[in-house]
C-alpha cells in the first residue's frame, strides 16, 4: 500500500475525515483476497502518478475491509453506501460527493470523478 495512508483505527478514519472538510479525500477500500482489488490498486496508483496536478487535490487513504472489518463497517454506516470491495468513495465535507466499485474503478474515472467534482 505504498503512498496511500492505511487507517486501521477509528480515531485515524474520524481524523480523515475530518481533514477532508478542508481537501477532499479518495477512500479506498481494499481486499487483500480479492483480484479485483489489486486491480482498483493499480488504477489508484496510476491515478496519482499519471494526473498528479488533479491528485494533488485530494487525500489518499485506504481501509483493508478483511483486516480492519470494524473500520470498513464504520464507514457503511455513516455514509449508507453499500459495502463493496473494491471500492473508491470521494467524501467531502462529510459527504460521499462519487463511488465506484469493481471494473468501474480505474484511472480514467479517478480522473474524470476530480475534474467533475473539482475542476481548474
Amino acid at each position: 500500500m505504498s503512498g496511500l495512508i492505511m487507517l486501521q483505527t477509528e480515531e485515524q478514519l474520524n481524523n480523515w475525515l475530518e481533514q477532508s472538510i478542508h481537501k477532499p479525500l479518495f477512500l479506498y477500500k481494499h481486499s487483500t483476497h480479492c483480484g479485483p482489488s489489486r486491480n482498483a490498486h493499480v488504477a489508484l496508483h496510476r491515478f496519482i502518478d499519471h494526473f498528479p496536478h488533479q491528485a494533488s487535490k485530494f487525500l489518499f487513504a485506504v481501509v483493508r475491509v478483511i483486516e480492519e472489518q470494524h473500520i470498513s463497517n464504520q464507514v457503511t454506516q455513516r455514509f449508507g453506501i453499500l459495502h463493496q470491495s473494491p471500492q473508491v468513495l470521494m467524501i467531502h465535507n462529510h459527504k460521499v460527493l462519487w463511488q465506484a466499485s469493481h471494473q468501474r474503478i480505474h484511472t480514467n474515472s479517478l480522473a474524470a470523478a476530480a475534474d467533475q467534482f473539482f475542476p481548474d
